[in-house]
């Protein structure tokens, strides 16, 4: 639709003035900020907006993400399988999931391995490559961003607390 909502109206006018101080008083970055959200504010779409055909397009690439989590899933072959422009499917994926693609495919990757790693009958490093990592370093790192411990101390403290409930 080409005309604008009135709270996009409200918001952009607010961003318009709040750049105009900036620019009076010369901070570029805070301007080129503002700008970005500017643009990003005349260019998104309600929920009531979106078509249903483009609404079903991105449950099924989150559905697709779901099943394939453990491949190599880039935003742009995503976006090309479901013939939308990458920049606009990463807005409506966010909008679907609740999160960007990258980080709700590392924490579907994270909660696979956690899974794994409970039955014990794999090694770490096999673990980090069926779920799609083939750095165990790397995986490691992601594990403990989400966890908030190594895939190591996450196994035995895992262990630990199975050996502690017998």
């Amino acid at each position: 639709s080409d005309r604008l909502t009135v709270r996009q109206s409200l918001n952009c006018e607010i961003l318009i003035d709040r750049a105009d101080q900036e620019v009076n008083q010369l901070c570029l970055q805070q301007v080129l900020d503002l700008m970005d959200e500017f643009f990003e504010e005349m260019t998104r779409e309600t929920p009531e907006e979106m078509t249903e055909s483009v609404r079903d397009s991105i449950r099924k690439a989150v559905r697709y993400v779901d099943q394939n989590f453990c491949e190599n899933i880039t935003l742009n072959e995503l976006a090309d399988m479901f013939h939308v422009e990458p920049t606009y499917f990463s807005r409506l994926f966010r909008q679907e999931s609740g999160e960007n693609l990258i980080p709700y495919v590392s924490r579907k990757r994270i909660e696979r391995a956690v899974t794994l790693m409970d039955k014990n009958e794999l090694t770490l490093t096999e673990i980090s490559f069926l779920i799609g990592y083939e750095d165990y370093g790397y995986f490691s790192r992601v594990f403990k961003k989400y966890m908030n411990c190594s895939p190591k101390d996450y196994r035995k403290n895992s262990a630990q607390e199975s050996t502690d409930e017998t």
